[in-house]
């Protein structure tokens, strides 16, 4: 499996080397004039999972960080995602089956990117201050670029549904690519239905914006004309199921079961690379 995060080291370096470039003089001064203030002097420890500590700069929301990486640092990521063979989905604060459960089923399969894993440690990550009662985690400005190339370019992708991934707006943003993105006939798409009554609410054929809060977020968030906005929120899941390629349905609620169904899912399929060779993952809030 390509080393994915070797290879943007090349494109965008570290985030030590932004962590010292924030330290030029120069690109402080910069910075002031465009975001009104230095993020290095923000700057906060974060400890992840794993107990190591690193220090990130801190903004006070993503437009800064973004402007601040692009126009102050003038970070520029070319690199496309390519060799992967398999795209998940999932929202990681599920009750049953959360990201601990989502990292067991990354490790069994082997070889797996998690990008809240792989991508603090590029240049462009950054904190901002949290949502109330959540806590902050590193982010990227470059995270979007690299999960729609994935899609686009990725043979198989999973939606593992929970009851968090219907809640996560994030979550409902990304079966909106896939709607627009994942339509090819070599395109082939697994829904995990996790939790059944979720499922069950899924395919009840009532619009999304009548069952689930995420989904309105999203809309609300995504499309500004009222008149579209509208038209989605009447979406049901039958409307992006049928446009999209949808491979197979699997109905597990263990991680076992669900590692086993996709393992037979590749067979069928007569994949042409071992199972630890082709999952690539995002982390959703």
């Amino acid at each position: 499996m390509i080393n994915f995060t070797r290879q943007l080291e090349l494109d965008i370096g570290t985030n030590v080397d932004s962590l010292v470039k924030a330290q030029d003089a120069r690109v402080a001064s910069v910075a002031k004039s465009f975001i009104g203030y230095d993020p290095w002097e923000r700057r906060k420890q974060y400890t992840n999972s794993a107990g190591k500590t690193s220090i990130y700069l801190d903004f006070v929301d993503d437009d800064d960080a973004e402007r601040y990486f692009k126009q102050c640092q003038l970070l520029k990521a070319d690199y496309v995602p390519i060799n992967f063979q398999f795209l998940l989905s999932f929202g990681s604060e599920d009750e049953v089956f959360g990201f601990v459960k989502i990292l067991q089923l990354a490790n069994a399969l082997n070889s797996t990117y998690v990008d809240s894993q792989k991508l603090p440690a590029l240049g462009g990550s950054y904190l901002i201050p949290p949502e109330p009662g959540k806590l902050s985690h590193p982010r990227n400005i470059f995270w979007m670029e690299y999960y729609k190339g994935a899609m686009e370019k990725t043979p198989k992708m999973c939606f593992v549904i929970t009851k968090a991934w219907t809640k996560s707006k994030n979550c409902w943003q990304e079966m909106g690519w896939a709607y627009d993105i994942r339509i090819q006939a070599d395109h082939k798409n697994i829904i995990v239905f996790q939790d059944q009554v979720t499922g069950e609410e899924l395919e009840s054929g009532k619009p999304l914006g009548d069952l689930f809060d995420g989904y309105r977020e999203y809309c609300v968030a995504n499309f500004k004309n009222t008149e579209e906005r509208h038209r989605r929120l009447n979406f049901t899941w039958r409307t992006y199921t049928e446009r999209i390629n949808v491979y197979s349905y699997i109905r597990e609620s263990t991680l076992e079961g669900i590692k086993r169904s996709l393992e037979e899912v590749m067979v069928l399929h007569e994949t042409e690379l071992p199972i630890n060779d082709w999952t690539w993952c995002l982390v959703n809030n």
